[in-house]
């Protein structure tokens, strides 16, 4: 385990969350606040929320009507 622990506020987004990762290089991020652990985000997690977040955004683009200019 490294120290200090590095964490992330359950209120931040998922961006931050993989930004902290990266950057200390760690692949498990504990969600604590107020002294309570919440749970812990992981390498995957952040992944597999970025896939849905692609997959909405190509399935809205697939929808959209381009406007009369």
């Amino acid at each position: 385990m490294s120290s200090p622990i590095i964490t992330i506020d359950p209120d931040e987004d998922l961006l931050k969350a993989s930004e902290l990762m990266k950057k200390h290089n760690i692949r498990r991020l504990p969600v604590v606040k107020d002294g309570i652990i919440y749970g812990v985000l992981t390498t995957r997690d952040v992944f597999t929320a970025g896939q849905g977040i692609r997959r909405q955004i190509s399935q809205r683009h697939n929808t959209l009507v381009p406007l009369g200019l």
